[in-house]
Formats: structure tokens, sequence, C-alpha cells
């Protein structure tokens, strides 16, 4: 109990850190880098996601407009129903 109570007063991150406000959602996250362009891991997650990703050289298999889903045949209409 008391190394831990040591630990937590002795513990300082390696570098700097810098407090940022995430571009997309607006909530406050810590990093080590200090970024032009600040986005959260949460909505870097949802950015990533394959669903998001449109491949606008592929025709949908249902209503036939350009710009599929990468891991669908469909359109993001027609994926959604």
């Amino acid at each position: 109990m008391i190394l831990n109570w040591i630990r937590r007063l002795t513990w300082k991150p390696k570098g700097k850190m810098y407090s940022l406000k995430c571009n997309q959602c607006g909530k406050g996250f810590l990093s080590s880098y200090s970024m032009e362009a600040p986005i959260c891991g949460y909505c870097l997650q949802k950015i990533k996601a394959p669903k998001n990703t449109v491949n606008y050289g592929k025709k949908c298999s249902i209503c036939g407009q350009k710009g599929t889903i990468d891991t669908s045949d469909k359109c993001s209409v027609c994926f959604n129903k």
C-alpha cells in the first residue's frame, strides 16, 4: 500500500504531454504528440471502420448507383435498408 502511494507521487510521463481537443467530437484527450488536427482514438476508429470506406469504381448490385461500400456490393442506401 505504501509502495503504490510512492509510485503515484513519483511517476511522470517520459517527454512532453499535450492536452488536446478532438476536432470531430470536441472531447479532450492527452497525447505525447503535438498535432495540427487532433482527433481522439474513438473518432479515429469510426473513421477507419470499413463501413465508411466507399469505392466509387463499382456499381450497386440492387439499384445500380455508383459508389459501393468496400465490404459489400451495395451502396450506402441499400446497405442500411
